[in-house]
């Protein structure tokens, strides 16, 4: 069934803690037509997806694909005609998308898109400037979709030296997110976590190691500045895709 548009709709499927990969769909929704689907919100359950066109997307992360994600195409069954995956990426485009290879996708690629593991890299800078270079990129990869381009990826994926320090190190990683004094138990970072891995302890919020993605929405969606990481401090400009 063709959208108003004239194209074959797209089923979308998208992680996303920043909202990056959320615009991305939104774009595609808005062009192609199709049906946008929270990977959280669908990956604990096990259904077999089918129609005339996919799309998979997800941010790159330091360890490689989300582990949600990783769950949600390992314990699915999709069966259509053409299939994509496009992950976005801040800095390097890590080896997500080879890690991905064994899912046997009809179209692989990925873009850059907002750096923002502040964490890490610090406050955002630029932002006007990237949304533009980011949307260009976006209407690049929507074309291709448009037209079910075929982009087979090729090569042997293995974690490098820094991927390996965290996928093996991110539970420990994941103790550094703590509660500051002006946390007021709101309960708001619980509600926005995708993974649902916040909770309360003795008054004090805590984050489980074993579902927490690292993809910092607690820490952006708090605006008194109830937690810190790292640079993330009360210092720290918080951020959201707009």
């Amino acid at each position: 069934m063709k959208a108003e548009n004239g194209f074959l709709p797209y089923d979308i499927f998208v992680f996303s803690g920043s909202n990056n990969g959320t615009f991305f769909a939104q774009e595609v929704k808005k062009q192609l037509g199709g049906n946008i689907y929270q990977i959280p919100l669908v990956t604990t359950k096990q259904n077999v997806y089918e129609g005339k066109r996919m799309l998979v997307i997800y941010p790159t992360y330091a360890y490689g694909i989300p582990r949600i994600v990783k769950h949600f195409l390992k314990h699915n069954t999709f069966n259509y005609e053409y299939r994509a995956i496009i992950t976005s990426y801040g800095t390097r485009t890590g080896g997500s998308l080879l890690e991905a290879k064994k899912y046997c996708f009809d179209y692989y690629h990925s873009y850059q898109s907002i750096e923002n593991f502040i964490p890490l890299f610090g406050n955002v800078k630029d932002l006007n400037a990237k949304y533009e270079t980011e949307l260009a990129s976006i209407n690049h990869l929507i074309n291709e979709l448009r037209d079910m381009k075929l982009r087979p990826i090729k090569g042997f994926h293995f974690l490098k030296p820094v991927s390996l320090i965290f996928y093996y190190g991110r539970p420990l990683v994941t103790k550094l997110i703590r509660n500051t004094k002006d946390c007021t138990k709101c309960g708001l970072c619980l509600k926005e976590c995708p993974t649902k891995a916040i909770f309360f302890k003795q008054g004090k919020i805590k984050i489980s190691s074993r579902y927490c993605e690292l993809c910092n929405r607690c820490l952006n969606v708090c605006q008194f500045h109830g937690l810190k990481f790292l640079k993330h401090n009360k210092r720290a400009k918080t951020y959201l895709h707009r």
